[in-house]
């Protein structure tokens, strides 16, 4: 666990090292994230949102399937850390423990996580399909293309001797390989970024040129795992 969350201490260094805002838009912008969760719902923090629910559990308004009464609408507020089963969100909120089903969209709250654990026993949902997620962990996925898989990429891409230079990061290299590791990539396949580059791939070859770095990671997210 502690070399898990030096890592992302050392990836939000890399920010402050590498980037620096153009303007305040820019910077609010980047504190700003989504991501999409294996269900097909959102995890947010944002502005319009954040002020009244902190990060919350939500409805994906773009979803065509979605029935309207459901546009806009909070599952849970206030997310403290959550976890993916199959068809499931575990999670902790300022009120308590949680399970939501991706499906039905109901969620069962729990006195403690005890009780959420054996529930989660006896609907036989078997071995979580992530770690405890945090609000760094949803910054980290809304911005990995650019602020992780790119900077790693680079890293790897040196020989093991050469010294650090213009454009050198943090990031160290078992770090990155950690970040770009099959099950890593895996997870953002099944959730937010499957998403994104389908979506990306389906646009003409001109635009995704205007974006290289996006378009060299969903050529890689997309391959035959």
């Amino acid at each position: 666990m502690t070399s898990r969350k030096t890592f992302w201490m050392t990836a939000a260094l890399v920010l402050s090292l590498t980037f620096t805002p153009q303007s305040s838009r820019a910077s609010i912008g980047l504190a700003e994230w989504q991501v999409s969760t294996p269900g097909g719902n959102l995890i947010l923090h944002a502005d319009g949102w954040k002020e009244t629910y902190g990060d919350c559990l939500k409805a994906d308004d773009a979803d065509v399937t979605l029935p309207p009464s459901q546009h806009g609408q909070v599952y849970v507020s206030h997310l403290r850390r959550w976890q993916y089963y199959q068809g499931y969100i575990a999670g902790e909120s300022q009120t308590g423990f949680f399970l939501f089903n991706e499906v039905s969209k109901q969620v069962t709250a729990f006195g403690n996580e005890l009780a959420l654990s054996q529930e989660i026993a006896d609907k036989k949902l078997g071995k979580p399909k992530s770690n405890w997620l945090t609000s760094q962990d949803g910054w980290t996925e809304a911005w990995f293309p650019e602020m992780i898989w790119q900077p790693c990429k680079e890293l790897l891409s040196q020989s093991i001797g050469r010294q650090p230079g213009k454009g050198f990061t943090p990031l160290s290299r078992a770090q990155c390989h950690q970040a770009l590791s099959k099950e890593a990539l895996a997870l953002y396949r099944e959730t937010t970024w499957g998403r994104q580059c389908q979506r990306f791939k389906a646009t003409p070859v001109s635009q995704q040129q205007q974006q290289p770095t996006l378009q060299a990671f969903c050529n890689e997210l997309l391959k035959t795992p």
